[in-house]
């Protein structure tokens, strides 16, 4: 649920998700089991484990991506400058 609420399958084409979904709960078998752990002793993620689980995803995912979608994130070295007559990307 948190990679679908963190728009992970946005840029997945409809014919790949049913893949995608498949390696991302094989992904999910290898999380820390402490996080699996804390999860199921609280009902709560902690930000970090949030951050944990979204990274195994991404990287999980990430192949599947169309290419041409234009939602991909900024590079680590670019940030995003909304603005509302234009976006812009500067260098950091």
């Amino acid at each position: 649920m948190l990679v679908l609420t963190n728009q992970y399958f946005d840029t997945i084409p409809i014919e790949k998700t049913r893949n995608a979904k498949a390696e991302l709960q094989k992904a999910a078998a290898g999380l820390d089991p402490n996080i699996i752990k804390r999860v199921l002793s609280s009902g709560k993620l902690s930000d970090s484990d949030q951050e944990a689980i979204l990274k195994v995803a991404k990287k999980t995912i990430v192949t599947f991506d169309d290419p041409g979608d234009e939602k991909k994130e900024a590079k680590p070295e670019e940030k995003v400058v909304s603005n509302p007559e234009k976006s812009e990307i500067h260098g950091t």
